[in-house]
């Protein structure tokens, strides 16, 4: 037979009504609500307690246990939660954060984070945590790094962008006489080598299927010169078997007869063909030289980007096969595609703002 609540409740039902919907929790507006009902008589047992606020018999041990002990005080006070400490301490979340935000990292995988981690801060995080961890907090993915030369000058970049390029540009402007040329469009200029030998990229298979990728080890190979506006979209391609400075001078020739009452200025590299001491320079074309090692200065390299991404994980059985591909994204690449892969602010800013288009 169950045992009759005995619990007395020193609260009247006045207090016990006023102070009900001050509480902030549900948990201890139940906790008052099972005072007022044992103050009021309307249940007789424990057990009748749990329908009406809709908690366990265990639940309601404790808190009339709770209320016996330390009265109305003890069984409203807010305790901390126990339960297990964190997996992952403030301080090791601290240094996994400062590794993952550094754009110069080292780390190539979640297994080489976790052996810095075990070696410099916790030794008792799984891979599982770890992970879960660096995905739900940081949305961490791996990437390929945009490669960057240990020689490169960053003052020398500073000057670049902030000095050199608006002088150079002004400088032009001053330097070529009036009514000489129609019209004056910037462009970037460069070269990059197609082969047959497969370039290798991750590709969209299920769960445990391993991809393979024809491939053969070819090194014929062939280059392709090119110049790209980011005023107009206007563009300029030739192709030739290798580089040089005589090849060099051929293609500015060529490139001068395009619109020859154009004023064209190069923004170009410092690759050894690209020296102009002993060159005949034609006469609608200017350069102005990015730095030493900053390859990322020049948008033209995107453009490569753009088309050697579409040739990834493709076999080409011979050079004119790979040529025709070349010539197909050649005729994708509209006018307005070309001003969104290379119309960087820095060189649109600055050459809007000595040159009217």
């Amino acid at each position: 037979m169950p045992k009759k609540n005995d619990i007395q409740v020193q609260e009247s039902e006045d207090e016990l009504k006023k102070l009900m919907p001050k509480q902030k929790s549900n948990s201890n507006k139940n906790k008052v609500k099972m005072l007022l009902l044992l103050k009021q008589g309307k249940v007789t047992y424990s057990r009748d307690l749990i329908p009406r606020l809709k908690v366990c018999r265990r639940t309601i041990y404790h808190w009339l246990r709770s209320y016996d002990e330390g009265g109305l005080k003890e069984l409203l006070a807010i305790r901390k939660r126990g339960g297990i400490p964190p997996l992952i301490t403030e301080q090791t979340k601290k240094a996994i954060a400062a590794m993952l935000a550094d754009p110069k990292t080292t780390i190539t995988s979640y297994v080489e984070l976790l052996a810095w981690v075990h070696k410099n801060h916790q030794s008792n995080i799984s891979y599982q945590v770890l992970y879960k961890h660096c995905r739900k907090h940081h949305n961490s993915r791996l990437k390929v790094s945009r490669k960057s030369h240990h020689k490169k000058d960053k003052d020398a970049e500073r000057t670049f962008k902030e000095e050199k390029l608006p002088s150079k540009l002004s400088e032009i402007k001053s330097s070529t006489a009036k009514n000489k040329f129609d019209s004056v469009n910037l462009y970037f200029q460069d070269e990059s080598r197609f082969g047959l030998m497969p370039k290798q990229k991750r590709v969209l298979v299920s769960k445990g299927v391993k991809p393979i990728g024809k491939y053969q080890h070819s090194y014929q190979s062939f280059w392709l010169w090119g110049c790209f506006s980011p005023i107009t979209g206007n563009s300029f391609y030739w192709e030739t078997s290798s580089v040089s400075n005589d090849i060099f001078e051929g293609f500015l020739n060529d490139l001068s007869k395009q619109n020859p009452k154009e004023l064209k200025i190069l923004i170009i590299d410092n690759a050894g063909f690209h020296a102009t001491k002993n060159m005949t320079i034609p006469e609608n074309i200017a350069f102005i030289r990015i730095p030493p090692y900053t390859p990322e200065l020049n948008p033209a390299e995107k453009v490569w980007q753009w088309m050697k991404e579409r040739v990834a994980m493709k076999f080409f059985e011979d050079l004119e096969s790979l040529k025709k591909k070349i010539t197909e994204m050649i005729t994708e690449l509209k006018s307005e595609l070309i001003k969104s892969i290379t119309g960087y602010e820095l060189y649109t800013k600055a050459f809007l703002s000595e040159f009217s288009v």
